[in-house]
């Protein structure tokens, strides 16, 4: 046996231990890479995390628009969008719906109950206005409140709003009279209001 612990001391060099280990500057490359990976992706995280005034304001309709619809629909009762003159838009009809007054100024969307249900009211980030609306072709821009029906089999008002934004942005969303479903148009060419 010692002859054997003999050839393995030859073996080895004198003062070096055979561990295998990560150099410094394989540990610096992967932290350098990894560091650019990551500010690759800062600007698609801050898209996701914080939604530019007009998208935030398109969502907010069309979950509106949606939640009456579904109201009137399951419930078998007519529903209301209702657009107040200051900006905010409530829901009215159905079980729990809105009190008549506009949503507060926050900006954030209100459930219909404190179990969280689907939003019943909101009001227009700051940065966005109406340009123009019109319900069942009437212009209702110089309205104090205008209101657009959704009815128990799954209709509704014809409906047209264009929303304009800080940042010249321009969208129209229109509700489908048969459906009731929201579009949104994002080129001017193709807008119904002119």
């Amino acid at each position: 046996m010692s002859a054997l612990r003999f050839i393995r001391t030859r073996m080895r060099p004198a003062g070096r231990n055979l561990k295998r280990a990560f150099t410094l500057l394989e540990i610096m490359i992967v932290v350098g890479i990894m560091g650019i990976v990551l500010t690759m992706g800062v600007p698609l995280v801050w898209k996701v995390f914080h939604r530019s005034a007009m998208n935030k304001a398109i969502w907010e309709m069309q979950e509106l628009c949606r939640n009456a619809r579904a109201r009137a629909i399951l419930q078998g009762v007519q529903t209301q969008l209702v657009l107040h003159g200051s900006g905010g838009i409530t829901i009215e009809g159905g079980a729990g719906s809105a009190p008549a007054a506009p949503a507060a100024t926050t900006g954030v969307l209100s459930p219909a109950s404190p179990s969280g249900d689907a939003p019943t009211s909101t009001h227009l980030p700051e940065g966005v206005a109406i340009f123009k609306f019109l319900v069942g072709g009437v212009d209702c821009m110089q309205l104090e409140s205008a209101r657009v029906r959704f009815f128990p089999n799954g209709t509704c008002d014809d409906f047209v709003m264009q929303l304009v934004s800080d940042h010249a942005e321009r969208v129209e969303i229109s509700l489908e009279v048969t459906t009731s479903l929201a579009s949104v148009e994002r080129d001017w060419g193709k807008f119904r209001i002119r």
